[in-house]
């Protein structure tokens, strides 16, 4: 589903750096790299608390004696452990092609995932699923009783739901009847499972950082009452919404926020109900250090049962350590297959961009019996001849590009600490990117703004007009004369948002987020700027209850609302400027991106586009580095991504 957790916010005084390797031209206007959080965004307005299962695993156990401690593991969950069978020794792998591993054998991505799984795992039987594998398991659950066949049909049936939506449920079903391991295709592996799993091991919990149980990776004995309650909660969700009727749909999709629900959401709250005593998925979201805090009781008191680690990065995790020497990126084998993030397409279909009917009748055909083959086409020649004639420039935009003064010599960075790369300098990733960026460009100057200087761009904005100064009051809060907070503040990640792109229509320059998952440039006064500020003033302030304000929850307005106003409107406005005639509606087709990037080859030098594959393969890096964790940083200063807090 990533935007990550904000690198926000800071100013530092003189310092300077530069991007030595930008052609001498007279505007530049970037278009790059906005990336979606995994799993976690899109949607989520409207959505509503799951209500808890009718089929509970256990009572709320009463604190013993005055020493309650939430973290206490709930023992008669621990009892159903104890009587399950043991692990299986099977590992459940989806992905579209179920030879894969075999036909992309020479790929270093697949030898060090699924061919690892085999190599390092000879006793393990392996299994990957396509997706018509996917629908069967669906079926099955069907059969089982563990779904209803209405809900077996809204999943399977034509059109069908969100394959997303699908191996969600499919992954619960198939451990629940099946036990064992079930992996994502995307994670690397590099160690076997006689490191890993534990005699008694029955369940695994591992976390995403510090964010979540990880919902990609798990484990358990078969007949675990949790993934029932799981796949419970998933058809609570899916067949009586928030007013008691079935999903609303287009195309067989839901909302992207009611596709995150389903997922992470669902299988948080229900692993919390069952394994601990006193704490709710919410409660997690609240406290600092509760998943670490998690994982100390799974180790201490969870009888060896419940097998934890926190997943730090690709090369640190449950199944993989340093030994696998460097991460591997999956970007040339989901390229293959047409693999994107999931968000882009549901949140263009949900908002009336809707892709071409022919996408669905190419992928998905019906049988007699009114089941579905999900095989699909790979031809897509009508779709590319459609698309060659698309990704014309607009020339009135390019000759406002030329009447631009040049792109200044500024780096713009956001930040919570001004001096972090000072006082974190040893850092490996502090070292390769702001210190090298620094380092590499002394001509250019790099400027760290921290949260009040955040405030205080947006600020003067509604000083200037730029914005409302109700926006900016709606935005960075209001105090009464005594300092006394009267209205709290937005949500760190939208008042960013919006302060980035006042510094590039003000000042112009590069916008570079700190981990360089963002990055942005223009010459001051692009008007390309000025429509994405307005449009996102648009909807701050009139998409709201009838037709006011956004709503919003101690200053955050919800996670839906808070994507829209990032990449959503950044790459609307984008498109509708940038070409004649190409809009947010068609982009979605295959190959849409690559054939703008070629498109804009042909600005003159004065649009710089580039494909950021991976952390050292773009616009600003190469592969004479190694890519180097962030996550040490971001633990320094408790940042996390932001959909899981905005969403509890």
């Amino acid at each position: 589903m990533n935007r990550s957790a904000p690198a926000l916010r800071t100013r530092n005084n003189g310092q300077r750096s530069s991007s030595s390797i930008l052609p001498m031209i007279r505007s530049i206007m970037l278009t790059c790299a906005f990336v979606y959080a995994f799993y976690l965004l899109s949607y989520f307005n409207n959505l509503q608390p799951i209500a808890e299962t009718p089929h509970k695993i256990h009572p709320q156990i009463p604190p013993p004696d005055s020493q309650w401690d939430p973290y206490r593991l709930n023992p008669t969950y621990l009892a159903h452990l104890e009587s399950l069978p043991p692990l299986p020794k099977k590992i459940h792998v989806f992905f579209p092609d179920k030879q894969y591993h075999i036909a992309h054998r020479d790929m270093p991505f697949v030898r060090h995932s699924i061919l690892a799984l085999q190599t390092l795992n000879p006793d393990w039987t392996v299994t990957v699923y396509d997706d018509a594998d996917i629908d069967d398991v669906l079926r099955r659950g069907a059969k089982e009783g563990l779904i209803t066949p209405e809900e077996r049909n809204v999943l399977i049936g034509r059109p069908p739901a969100h394959i997303v939506e699908r191996s969600d449920l499919a992954r619960i079903l198939l451990l629940y009847l099946e036990g064992g391991f079930y992996v994502d295709a995307d994670r690397l592996v590099g160690l076997p499972m006689s490191r890993v799993v534990e005699e008694d091991t029955k369940l695994c919990l591992p976390t995403f950082n510090d964010v979540n149980f990880c919902q990609d990776l798990l484990c358990t004995s078969p007949g675990n009452e949790l993934y029932l309650n799981i796949v419970r909660a998933m058809s609570r969700r899916r067949m009586e919404g928030r007013d008691g009727k079935p999903l609303e749909r287009r195309r067989g999709w839901v909302r992207g926020g009611d596709l995150f629900e389903m997922g992470p959401v669902v299988y948080n709250e229900q692993v919390m109900q069952a394994v601990f005593a006193g704490l709710s998925s919410k409660d997690m979201g609240m406290v600092e250090n509760s998943y670490e805090m998690a994982r100390e009781a799974l180790n201490k008191y969870g009888r060896g049962l419940i097998l934890t680690k926190k997943d730090k990065d690709c090369m640190d995790g449950l199944l993989v350590d340093s030994s696998i020497g460097q991460c591997f990126g999956r970007e040339e084998l989901f390229d293959l297959y047409g693999l994107k993030p999931w968000a882009e397409a549901v949140n263009a279909l949900w908002e009336g961009k809707e892709e071409d009917d022919k996408e669905n009748d190419e992928s998905h055909s019906q049988k007699e019996d009114g089941t579905t083959d999900n095989r699909k086409s790979h031809s897509g020649g009508d779709k590319d001849a459609a698309m060659s004639g698309l990704f014309k420039l607009n020339t009135q935009y390019l000759d406002h590009l030329r009447s631009l003064g040049p792109l200044p010599k500024q780096v713009h960075i956001l930040f919570p600490d001004k001096l972090y790369y000072e006082t974190q300098k040893d850092m490996p990733f502090v070292q390769h990117s702001i210190i090298a960026l620094m380092k590499l460009n002394p001509d250019w100057n790099v400027t760290v703004y921290d949260n009040n200087d955040v405030d205080n761009i947006i600020r003067g904005a509604g000083n200037s007009g730029l914005i409302s100064k109700e926006e900016a009051d709606i935005l960075v809060g209001t105090k009464d004369e005594t300092g006394t907070i009267l209205t709290e503040a937005a949500h760190i990640v939208e008042r960013s948002d919006i302060a980035r792109l006042i510094l590039m229509y003000t000042r112009g320059g590069f916008y570079l987020d700190a981990d360089r998952l963002d990055l942005q440039c223009t010459s001051p006064e692009n008007e390309l700027f000025l429509s994405i500020i307005r449009e996102c003033s648009e909807i701050r302030m009139k998409k709201g209850p009838g037709g006011g304000p956004l709503e919003r929850r101690k200053g955050w307005s919800r996670g839906g609302a808070l994507f829209d106003m990032g990449p959503v409107v950044y790459n609307k406005n984008i498109l509708n400027t940038v070409f004649e005639d190409v809009s947010y509606d068609n982009i979605g087709e295959r190959g849409g991106y690559t054939k703008a990037r070629e498109s804009l080859v042909n600005s003159d030098g004065l649009i710089l586009t580039k494909r950021d594959r991976s952390c050292n393969d773009g616009l600003l890096v190469d592969k004479s580095i190694e890519c180097h964790d962030r996550h040490a940083l971001y633990d320094t200063y408790s940042m996390k991504r932001w959909a899981v807090v905005v969403d509890v």
